[in-house]
């Protein structure tokens, strides 16, 4: 089956629906804007093929109010970068151990635990699983890249979270 047909396909199937799923995931009262957009950028800096990813959340990221600087850290790998703040520092090491090993170690997870909410952990969660996920699709679909579309996005995204007030 070539790439082509897998993208034509996903347009019929679960798709729509889980798409949809992922535009809960902005809703700010969950999660900060800028932890969100950093864990994403993380997930797509650590997924081999996700540079749609990059490209779409890199914008965002800028959009929420992230910058170049702490974008380079996150792809370079320096999650220890004084750029990114103490919390996005965590934010940063939380999402790496759990792409990368699949759950915090016990000093990541006892920091996250103290500073953020069990509600944020859980949106923290379900946002690093959906775009490991969607990395994973992209890459293997060989999606088109695009021009970043930042402001569509979160303009949308503000649109759907009042529909849902």
């Amino acid at each position: 089956m070539k790439r082509s047909r897998l993208r034509s396909l996903y347009r019929r199937t679960a798709f729509p629906a889980w798409m949809r799923f992922g535009g809960t995931l902005f809703d700010s009262d969950e999660l900060d804007p800028l932890l969100r957009e950093l864990a994403i950028a993380r997930v797509a800096a650590m997924t081999p093929g996700a540079d749609y990813e990059w490209i779409q959340h890199a914008a965002i990221t800028l959009a929420v109010g992230g910058t170049q600087e702490q974008l380079n850290a996150i792809e370079r790998g320096d999650i220890d970068a004084d750029v990114l703040g103490d919390n996005g520092r965590l934010v940063v090491r939380f999402t790496t151990q759990v792409v990368r090993d699949a759950s915090p170690d016990e000093e990541t997870f006892t920091a996250v635990t103290a500073r953020f909410t069990s509600r944020e952990i859980m949106h923290l969660l379900l946002v690093i699983g959906q775009y490991m996920m969607l990395g994973r699709i992209m890459a293997t679909t060989q999606i088109d890249l695009e021009p970043a579309l930042a402001d569509d996005v979160l303009a949308g995204a503000r649109a759907a979270q009042g529909r849902r007030s």
